[in-house]
This record gives structure tokens, C-alpha cells and sequence, in this order.
């Protein structure tokens, strides 16, 4: 089982969640200023943030109260990612090529090199990421693209769907993904149910994926792959939904006294559900007399 942080937007905070077990709380790890849309989890395990209201800065997070700038883009940033380039964690993001492009829209992705300047490493055609048409599988392929992506082993790149839902989307890869370019085709590997969001990666061969609030693994050591449900994540407030997690490995401590609240919180909601369902009981008895009453 593995540990994620995500965001939950309405309360717009960071918290980690743990697949292996389940039934506890997910903790803060992470209040952040502004509102946030992406995350990155760093070697020194900080994170890397899509940052502000309109989504084009990019900050890294200083313990759990601060961040400060890394980069601005001109445009809305769509994912942020952190690869380990000759030892070092490097920034990767991508955006659309041209906000106000009609037809496909392509997304390029870049990297932060030296002064945090960033530098072109590939542009995305969406109409390479087919996936069957649901109104009719047997004519032109759909495509659709919306700037998810992540790095695994072996300089692979992997590219999902995205934010496509109610419909069959894709999980693609590209081989020969060096660190500041790659040469390989876009290829089809996995079809399921949309949306497929927030990519990560854990090495070997398992990619990791959240479809509304609930997590799933992709095991790519298989052929073809298979998905299987790591987990739902709860949420501290019903409105509220997942906006992006990141794999952490060890992830961060988990507060001493958590196990504490997360006993009382089941317990209150034991004690709720119970309510509920005496309520319930109750109802029925009160019917059942009203029935039998009936001429």
C-alpha cells in the first residue's frame, strides 16, 4: 500500500492518506496562502505547488505554513512534476501552447533549468491520444488531452486522457524521455473508465492514478495492464473533492495524537449512524401501528 498527499479543494489544504490503512484520517501536512491546483512531492520533502487563483505560478512549500516563488508562467499551468536529473530534483510543467488556439489543443512541457528558466522539452498533439468513440466505435477515434503526465523508469513518459469523464479514456507512454527531450511515438497501453487524473508514479512498473476521490493502481507489469481500487479518499468537507495528489514514499510523520482523533471521529460517526438507523426503527413501528389502524 502507498502514502499520498492531495489537495482538497473548499478547505484548500494538503493532507496525506494512507492506503494501507484505510479507516484513519487523512492528516494536514500543509496550509497554503493562496489557492493551490497541483502538486509535486520533492527529495527533501517539501512540495512543489501550481500556486495562486489563476493557477500560473509555481511555489515550493517551506514547512507547513509557507511557501516562496519558483516561477511564473504566462498562461494557466496544468501539472507540475519533479524528476531527479543527475541528483537533483528538477521542475517539469505543462500548459497549453496557445490559450486561445482553436481545433486540437496542444500542451507543451517544460523544465526549469538554470535561474529557474524554463526550457521547451516537448509539445503534445492530443490528436495522437485516440480512444474509441462512444457514439460509434466503429468509425474516426476521439482524442483528448489536458496536460496530466508523469516520468517513470527506463526514460519513459506517461500521458492519461485527464479530466475526461463518463466516457472510455486512455493511459499513453513515449520511450526515449531523456531529461530534456523525447524521441519515442505516443502508444496506447491501457483503455478504462474517465477520468484518469493526476498521474503518479512508483517504481517498478506501477502507476497510480485518482478517478474523482478515490485512488487507483495500474500495474504495468502485466499485459495488458491491470487497475485495481487502492482506495477512497475521505474528505473533511462534503463539498469538497481532490484536485490533485502526489505518491510521497514515506510521506511525512503522522501526528502522535492522530490515531486519538481519528478513534473519536469513528465513533461519533458509529454513534450517528446508530441514531440514524434507531430513528429509522422507530419510523417503521410508528407506520406499522398507522397501518394496522387503517379500515
Amino acid at each position: 500500500m502507498t502514502k499520498f498527499a492531495f489537495i482538497e479543494v473548499n478547505v484548500g489544504r494538503i493532507r496525506q492518506y494512507d492506503t494501507a490503512t484505510p479507516s484513519t484520517l487523512p492528516f494536514l501536512v500543509h496550509v497554503a496562502k493562496d489557492n493551490i491546483q497541483g502538486l509535486a512531492f520533492t527529495a527533501d520533502k517539501e512540495f512543489e505547488l501550481i500556486y495562486g487563483g489563476g493557477g500560473r505560478e509555481i511555489r515550493k512549500t517551506q514547512g507547513p505554513l509557507s511557501e516562496v516563488p519558483v516561477y511564473a508562467h504566462p498562461s494557466t499551468i496544468s501539472a507540475v512534476k519533479v524528476r531527479s536529473v543527475n541528483g537533483k530534483d528538477r521542475v517539469y510543467f505543462s500548459a497549453l501552447k496557445n490559450p486561445n488556439q482553436s481545433g486540437p489543443q496542444y500542451y507543451d512541457i517544460y523544465y526549469l533549468g538554470s535561474g529557474q528558466v524554463p526550457s521547451l522539452y516537448t509539445t503534445i498533439d492530443p490528436t495522437l491520444l485516440t480512444m474509441p468513440n462512444p457514439c460509434n466505435p466503429a468509425g474516426q477515434d476521439w482524442y483528448w488531452y489536458s496536460g496530466d503526465f508523469v516520468f517513470g523508469d527506463n526514460d519513459t513518459l506517461y500521458l492519461s486522457s485527464g479530466n475526461l469523464g463518463d466516457t472510455t479514456v486512455g493511459v499513453y507512454r513515449m520511450k526515449n524521455a531523456s531529461a530534456n527531450s523525447v524521441s519515442g511515438a505516443v502508444q496506447r497501453i491501457h483503455l478504462t473508465e474517465g477520468p484518469v487524473q493526476s498521474l503518479c508514479f512508483r517504481s517498478p512498473h506501477t502507476l497510480y492514478f485518482k478517478r474523482n476521490n478515490a485512488v487507483w493502481k495500474l500495474d504495468l507489469s502485466t499485459s495488458p495492464p491491470t487497475e485495481s481500487l487502492e482506495g477512497v479518499i475521505p474528505l473533511s468537507d462534503p463539498n469538497g473533492y481532490v484536485s490533485d495528489l502526489a505518491e510521497v514514499g514515506d510521506g511525512l510523520p503522522k501526528p502522535p495524537w492522530w490515531t486519538w482523533i481519528t478513534t473519536w471521529h469513528n465513533l461519533l460517526f458509529l454513534a450517528a449512524q446508530w441514531i440514524w438507523q434507531t430513528g429509522d426503527a422507530l419510523q417503521l413501528r410508528s407506520l406499522g401501528r398507522r397501518a394496522s389502524r387503517t379500515p
